[in-house]
């Protein structure tokens, strides 16, 4: 009995959660916390991880403060044990288009589809086994382009991909929560 009223009661707060209809899916004066993972490295392996604070400046800009991290460790056969941290710190700005969506239709109040160029410094640290010149990525400045969308699921809390140049990877899942 108690198992099933508590299955109840969990139902009914989700299916509140979710039925909340957001104001609108991106405002001038939002603030966001996104964190990510890359679903692939330009590096041999790692996982990429995310974390950054976005502000609409706008109802179609934002500017977005992020880091990237990644961090492997490798035994291989020729090279024997070695390892690399690459360490992405950057600034990005982004173009929201769904006010154009709105114009030919195709509009959704929890979908935010995005464009945006990104540039940063980029650290990266190599050891080996052996000798510190297998791979010399060094660090210095990047600079990429991206596409992205959320999708939001309750007024402040979202999923999002993005795809393009900004950090350790090129293709990016996560959660956003507007703060």
């Amino acid at each position: 009995m108690r198992i099933t009223a508590c299955l109840l009661l969990l139902q009914l707060v989700v299916t509140r959660a979710f039925a909340q209809t957001p104001d609108s899916s991106f405002q001038k004066g939002d603030h966001l916390l996104n964190v990510g993972i890359g679903l692939n490295s330009y590096y041999e392996g790692g996982l990429p991880l995310s974390l950054s604070y976005e502000k609409a400046t706008t109802d179609k800009v934002s500017i977005v403060f992020g880091i990237d991290y990644l961090h492997r460790n490798y035994t291989d056969l020729y090279l024997g044990k070695y390892s690399f941290t690459a360490i992405y710190l950057g600034v990005r700005g982004a173009f929201h288009v769904n006010s154009f969506l709105e114009e030919i239709d195709f509009y959704d109040s929890h979908l935010d589809i995005y464009v945006g160029a990104a540039l940063g410094y980029r650290y990266f640290h190599w050891s080996d086994s052996y000798a510190s010149y297998y791979y010399d990525f060094g660090g210095g400045l990047y600079y990429g382009a991206y596409l992205g969308g959320k999708y939001y699921f309750t007024p402040r809390i979202s999923a999002f991909m993005e795809l393009g140049a900004t950090g350790s990877t090129n293709a990016r899942v996560g959660i956003g929560i507007k703060l």
